[in-house]
């Protein structure tokens, strides 16, 4: 019998190497789940404003708090950087997860 570190879910495929938080944050961000401000509004949850606190110009969404903030790209730069990879534009998560997948085959 052949081992298969990977387990295929969908569209998405958990790596068993990689901690489960992780992978389980990845998950929830291809899905757009991850909590952000305008999510929060959606469920009815007062908050004074949807704008972002880091970069204060635009509605924070978790794509945006993700990497399409200005600070949030720093440390996506940062990390490809030292992946070895050049640095793209992603318009959302799932842009990133490709260009992962293309690169390391996850």
């Amino acid at each position: 019998m052949d081992f298969n570190p990977n387990v295929n879910i969908g569209r998405f495929t958990w790596l068993k190497e990689v901690p489960i938080k992780v992978n389980c944050f990845i998950w929830r961000a291809k899905l757009g789940k991850i909590p952000s401000v305008v999510g929060l509004l959606s469920k009815g949850v007062a908050l004074e404003s949807p704008i972002c606190k880091q970069c204060e110009d635009v509605n924070e969404c978790s794509d945006h708090a993700l990497i399409g903030c200005k600070y949030a790209k720093m440390v996506m730069q940062g990390v490809f950087q030292w992946c070895g990879v050049a640095m793209e534009e992603f318009g959302t998560v799932n842009d990133m997860i490709t260009l992962v997948n293309s690169h390391f085959g996850c």
